[in-house]
């Protein structure tokens, strides 16, 4: 309960806190797929509660339903809420310590700046300094921003950031003495440093990587999100800039500050996710209140991206792109269909902005559905079927018996093995050897690997699929093959 191992090593990747979510809903529900995912399914139906409380507390009712809906109805949302990944808790607690901040500017109470603090150092026990960066640098640029700087000296009161350091420092401390420069060298060096400054696993990408990410991930309402975010940072021009105002920096600078990083993976921009939602929100909320100023033009700007992606989902089944993943023609007929519906519904929230709202995201529920019933499952085939299989199957070796993987980093392969994993690499391809004199072993590697390692051909296939290669050094039973209609 200090340091998270991965297959029985020390993992100084993350701190600490979502293993230990993870570990009690292990100990509630038992070390399955449903208990990996629980924290972070929990912490995103916590996230759209407290959004839909903040909004209403801070803009009214209406607003609040729209902004949760919004916040809630997108891919990004989706997937990230399913996985066994940091990102959603991380969410929650960031946007947890904005929302504070915001509270206690807005209704001079300055007791919601212990609940930002607190909030940071929940989010800087989750994933490292980003938990407290984010929400500090967001606070003091909207304040000096505002021209408040009397609110500068209240929001770092020692006794705020004695809270801070009274929950997030014991456990940095305690890993410290542990394992003294092998934490900080992964830690902060590998993990902080290079990673912003350099790219880490090949997990690179190009200036404009998350744009595509925002186009994919927070569509259909990432259309409205440029002239959300210009009338966000116009608030500041007023006498009181209010939530746009946040809102916007808070966009901007997540958004900024991953672009400028070296390493790049779409779930880094997610905690602008919630200030996406509210700019989006608000604009539709805006318009059913006729506020001056408001235009709707940007909805045209919603109608194109999804015309054009309609217009790409019914070209892809006639250009016969090569894809790893086989999908029937009819789904992205389907699909492009939904999008152009809910194209013509942006067009019509000009003037029924209610209702074209309520279709858009009645809309954008059934495309999340339909991917989740009929695309995501031949992905998952594709992407986990055979190491589940082969994981599954390592269960028979004995207490005595290895498991290891050539060439090959896959988490899932011990969490369904339910044992340790040897992990081989070229540089210790000797050791191949020295393992096939136990008892029993099982090696998986890719077919490329085998044909090139003299090594892995002294042992037996077991199983050969097109993705992965199962071997043995004894006569195991032959593994069962996929069924057909798993196939594609």
């Amino acid at each position: 309960y200090i340091t998270p191992t991965y297959d029985y090593e020390p993992r100084y990747d993350k701190p600490i806190l979502f293993y230990w979510f993870t570990s009690a809903s292990f100990a509630l529900f038992g070390t399955t797929e449903f208990a990996a995912r629980f924290t972070s399914a929990s912490f995103g139906v916590l996230l759209v509660f407290m959004t839909f409380l903040f909004i209403r507390r801070a803009r009214g009712e209406l607003p609040a339903y729209i902004c949760s809906a919004i916040l809630l109805l997108n891919l990004e949302f989706f997937v990230y809420s399913h996985s066994a990944v940091t990102d959603m808790t991380l969410a929650f607690f960031l946007t947890a310590s904005i929302y504070a901040f915001f509270l206690a500017v807005s209704e001079r109470d300055a007791r919601w700046y212990a609940a930002f603090w607190a909030a940071s150092a929940l989010a800087t026990l989750t994933k490292g300094a980003i938990g407290l960066l984010f929400p500090v640098v967001i606070g003091v640029i909207f304040l000096l921003a505002s021209g408040k700087l009397d609110d500068i000296k209240a929001l770092f009161r020692p006794a705020y950031i004695l809270l801070f350091f009274a929950i997030a420092a014991p456990w940095f401390i305690a890993e410290s003495y542990v394992h003294g420069w092998d934490f900080f060298n992964a830690f902060i060096i590998k993990h902080h440093i290079q990673r912003f400054s350099g790219v880490i696993s090949s997990h690179g990408g190009p200036p404009y990587f998350y744009i595509g990410v925002l186009l994919a991930g927070f569509f259909p309402w990432v259309g409205l999100l440029p002239g959300a975010l210009y009338r966000g940072l116009m608030e500041r021009k007023e006498k009181e800039p209010g939530l746009g105002f946040l809102c916007a920096i808070w966009f901007a600078f997540v958004f900024v500050f991953f672009t400028i990083a070296r390493t790049k993976l779409p779930n880094y921009i997610f905690p602008l996710f919630p200030a996406s939602a509210i700019l989006a929100g608000m604009t539709f909320t805006d318009l059913l209140e006729k506020r001056p100023g408001v235009s709707g033009r940007w909805l045209f700007a919603l109608g194109a991206i999804a015309v054009i992606g309609a217009g790409a989902l019914f070209a892809l089944p006639s250009l016969h792109v090569r894809m790893d993943v086989s999908l029937p023609p009819e789904l992205f007929y389907t699909l492009g269909i939904v999008f152009i519906l809910i194209g013509a519904l942006g067009i019509l929230a000009l003037r029924w902005t209610l209702p074209s709202f309520a279709s858009m995201a009645f809309l954008t529920a059934a495309f999340i559905v339909i991917l989740r019933l009929w695309a995501l499952p031949p992905a998952n085939v594709f992407l986990q079927k055979t190491l589940y299989d082969y994981s599954v199957y390592s269960r028979r070796l004995g207490p005595n018996g290895v498991l290891a993987t050539y060439e090959i980093n896959k988490p899932s392969i011990a969490f369904y093995a339910r044992r340790k994993v040897e992990r081989l690499e070229s540089a210790n391809a000797c050791n191949i050897k020295g393992l096939s004199e136990r008892p029993a072993l099982l090696v998986i590697t890719t077919p490329s690997q085998y044909e090139r390692v003299e090594e892995l051909k002294a042992l037996k296939v077991i199983d050969r699929r097109s993705d992965f290669i199962l071997l043995g050094n004894e006569a195991f039973e032959p593994l069962a093959q996929p069924r057909k209609e798993v196939e594609g």
